[in-house]
């Protein structure tokens, strides 16, 4: 996926691991095109115990 769509090793470690702090729109698009998706195939909304707000999950780390 780094290949294909440019994005570092690194951000995709941290997307598949829960540990991205955000994702730019741009991350997004890149892998949406990549995988021929739609944003909403691979975000989910997930609630932010912390502060009540809601956070984007990815599917690769909202089962954890």
């Amino acid at each position: 996926m780094a290949k294909q769509t440019g994005i570092s090793h690194t951000t995709l470690w941290r997307l598949k691991k829960g540990k991205a702090l955000g994702m730019s729109l741009d991350t997004l698009e890149k892998m949406c095109r990549v995988l021929e998706c739609q944003p909403g195939d691979i975000l989910t909304l997930a609630n932010n115990k912390k502060n009540g707000r809601p956070n984007l999950k990815t599917e690769s780390n909202k089962k954890r």
